[in-house]
């Protein structure tokens, strides 16, 4: 008897934690948030438990299975409809029914399906006034634009900027469905990084519908705390999500960040699981952070990165000015700093980027590498000075305190972001015939300091979890037999690695580079203490601009 006592209360605790969910989505004619006779139900609606999507029945029904890691119970907002900012139901334990009223809206669409939408990003509200003048001017805008709806795409800001956010603009006052993405700077202190967000956001994914276009939200894949999803979550809920939509319907995607430089927009939920968005017909993504105005088609792919409300500012010019801009920034004047600051940032223990800045042997490393070894091989755009770019990215944007970029999150996806951030550079100079690759002295340190990163241990000798990347596994490998202290006599097992062009943008072996990687991974590596000693013995002093 006891023994099926226990297996009763084994079987009731297995099944309350996956519980089965049902509900209705109906039209809330008297607005009150609840199904009354009359009412008309709504089928065809999907619905999910940020795993499994399903649709509603004729009568507006629907159940749903639930999975271990279940949050809320939400709707893909469809054409025409609107909640006010109720797209979703936090799971409680207490109850397995949730019901969405839906409210009728009609937005500026155009018989061809045409609308118009605004994108605001990056607002960073927590230690700011007046905000109520700058929020009234948008809804003035999109009442004059006639906007089918209102996207921020994250950077809301810390937990002060996210609760008064949600006031400042949201569906009901803003007179238009108002919708939020989460920015790294919204993953805070918590049980998590999102949960202050999603006490006040709701999921971190989810998806809507305007006229013939299907809108999708998905996080930011780090921030300033570590979030409690994956990637490995939003990649299998965005499998169930497209696996509803109607072949050749037009994909939208908004993100905080960019996915990608390149035309693939595969994302990776791990090495094995990924789902490739331009085989679902993506348009275009749409993003912030970077707090410039930016438009590029990357393949068939349109990116579209949005400034913060106050650090605006357009300079009309050509599509090929354009991409000299970028490349300049993203390939010399800005990220490859940040990833050598993110690389050695990790190791040294520091959790700010700005902090770094205070060393100056980190500074008169990005110096080098900026100044140095990258500006060199830049081609100046022309409508911006490469090197005041770089004057204002090492003497006012990282060392800011108010933009607190942590090098844990910067070194997500490093695996993916060393050939253009440095590869490109080496390119150049391979392909230049007044420029040697054996000149470049720091960024091999760079190369060789992420391999020393990938042995997750601190210059201190402490283990340390290395940030995501799809690659992370794979790549770790090739310095698993490798410790502090360890005597190199046999350093052939990075020269797989170290020739992989995919990575690092050139094949390092056949260019003779990894030799001198090779000689820096083995002196950083050497004991506790030598990522320090390392830099003082190699990094300049002073740098001479």
């Amino acid at each position: 008897m006891k023994k099926n006592i226990l297996f009763l209360l084994l079987l009731a605790a297995t099944t309350s934690a996956t519980a089965a969910y049902n509900g209705r989505v109906f039209v809330d004619k008297n607005s009150n948030g609840q199904f009354d006779r009359g009412e008309k139900t709504l089928g065809g609606i999907k619905v999910s438990d940020g795993l499994n999507v399903t649709e509603t029945a004729k009568d507006g029904t629907y159940t749903l299975p639930g999975h271990a890691r279940q949050r809320f119970i939400f709707i893909t907002t469809p054409s025409g409809y609107k909640t006010l900012n109720k797209h979703y139901h936090k799971i409680d334990s207490r109850t397995n029914g949730y019901d969405f009223g839906l409210l009728t809206y009609h937005p500026g669409i155009g018989k061809d399906g045409s609308h118009q939408y605004v994108h605001v990003s990056d607002t960073e509200i927590f230690n700011t006034e007046g905000n109520e003048a700058w929020v009234r001017n948008i809804r003035e805008y999109a009442a004059n634009e006639n906007a089918a709806f209102i996207i921020h795409t994250g950077d809301i800001c810390y937990e002060n900027g996210m609760k008064k956010h949600i006031k400042l603009m949201n569906t009901e006052n803003m007179n238009v469905p108002v919708f939020y993405c989460i920015g790294n700077h919204d993953l805070v202190k918590g049980k998590y990084g999102e949960e202050v967000f999603e006490n006040n956001y709701g999921p971190v994914y989810y998806s809507f519908d305007v006229a013939n276009v299907h809108y999708i939200v998905t996080p930011m894949p780090g921030g300033d705390h570590k979030p409690g999803y994956t990637r490995l979550d939003v990649c299998r809920w965005l499998k169930n999500d497209l696996a509803h939509i109607k072949p050749g319907t037009p994909i939208v995607v908004f993100n905080h960040d960019i996915l990608t430089y390149g035309d693939e927009f595969i994302y990776k939920g791990s090495e094995t699981e990924s789902i490739d968005l331009n085989k679902h017909n993506l348009k275009a993504w749409v993003y912030g952070h970077w707090h410039i105005n930016h438009v590029k088609k990357q393949g068939s792919v349109y990116t579209v990165c949005t400034s913060a409300l106050d650090k605006g500012g357009i300079i009309f010019t050509d599509r090929a000015t354009v991409d000299k801009v970028e490349k300049m920034k993203v390939c010399t004047c800005l990220n490859p700093l940040h990833t050598a600051l993110a690389i050695y940032g990790c190791l040294l223990g520091y959790t700010l980027i700005s902090e770094e800045m205070k060393n100056p042997l980190l500074k008169n490393m990005v110096e080098v590498i900026g100044y140095k070894e990258g500006l060199p091989v830049v081609v100046n755009p022309g409508i911006l000075d490469p090197k005041k770019f770089i004057d204002e990215v090492v003497n006012v944007r990282i060392p800011n305190p108010f933009l607190p970029d942590s090098p844990q999150r910067i070194a997500t996806d490093t695996s993916q972001k060393l050939s253009i951030r440095f590869g490109e550079t080496i390119k150049a100079y391979e392909a230049s015939p007044d420029l040697h690759t054996e000149d470049l002295k720091l960024i091999p340190l760079v190369y060789a300091g992420w391999l020393r990163y990938l042995m997750g241990i601190d210059d201190e000798g402490r283990e340390f979890t290395p940030s995501s990347d799809p690659l992370l596994e794979e790549v770790r490998q090739y310095v698993a037999d490798y410790e502090l202290s360890f005597s190199p006599k046999d350093l052939s097992k990075l020269d797989a690695l170290l020739a992989n062009e995919k990575i690092f943008g050139v094949n390092l072996h056949a260019i003779g580079m990894d030799t001198l990687v090779k000689q820096y991974f083995a002196e950083l590596s050497s004991g506790v203490g030598a990522v320090a000693a390392a830099l003082k013995k190699y990094v300049p002093e002073k740098v001479t601009l």
